[in-house]
């Protein structure tokens, strides 16, 4: 199935590299989910990367759809819609993700009240793009790393530009600089989040975090 992500929405999906690895190294029968997911782009290629690897591969999307606090700022060209319709953006997203709708299962739920839906080590990919305030990603990741098997992978998005985001990720995996080297190294030396994209298959190492770009990634030793 042809990739169709890039005429969704907003281009806000940088971390495709994420997917596509995820996908091609766990097996039949893994679990992933992703938390935040807006109008479906990320979800769509994820959708679309699942199907054409024809692996049985459970996709959770959740979240409210009804934006989080810098998506209902008065200046945002989406307020007019959510002001007019509560269910806009959830509709949205079922219009294009449409096409893969057979592997994605939306949640519509807020983040916290999901997580203790799943049993504790149940789950092999969780990637946190929701609310981008510090103490509800401190609290996703309070409540979904239980969730997470061994060897599974927690990431997530706006690393680098959110002061929320990334001081939640040091708070919780107790790193006081993530910069260094816990970090991702190649033949370029330390990433940053103006390099290019790591490669995976070699510089995941289990209990160290890692960031590209805007990301954030930890695998579960």
């Amino acid at each position: 199935m042809e990739h169709f992500y890039d005429t969704i929405g907003e281009d806000w999906f940088d971390f495709s590299d994420i997917y596509s690895y995820v996908v091609d190294n766990f097996t039949d029968d893994s679990h992933f989910v992703e938390v935040g997911s807006w109008k479906g782009r990320s979800a769509s290629f994820m959708a679309v990367e699942i199907i054409n690897s024809k692996k049985n591969i459970k996709f959770d999307c959740i979240d409210t759809w009804e934006g989080s606090i810098e998506h209902n700022q008065d200046n945002k060209p989406w307020v007019t819609e959510f002001q007019k319709d509560k269910d806009f953006l959830y509709s949205t997203f079922l219009k294009n993700t449409q096409s893969a709708s057979d592997v994605i299962n939306p949640i519509r739920k807020r983040s916290h009240d999901a997580a203790i839906s799943y049993k504790n080590r149940s789950l092999d990919f969780i990637f946190l793009d929701g609310s981008h305030e510090y103490k509800d990603v401190l609290l996703d990741l309070q409540l979904f790393y239980p969730k997470l098997k061994r060897g599974g992978i927690i990431a997530g998005h706006d690393y680098v530009n959110c002061e929320g985001v990334w001081t939640a990720v040091h708070e919780f995996f107790n790193c006081g600089v993530l910069w260094d080297g816990n970090w991702i190294k190649n033949d370029s030396g330390n990433w940053g989040p103006n390099k290019p994209l790591f490669d995976l298959p070699i510089h995941i190492e289990a209990g160290k975090p890692l960031a590209a770009r805007t990301s954030f990634l930890f695998k579960k030793p």
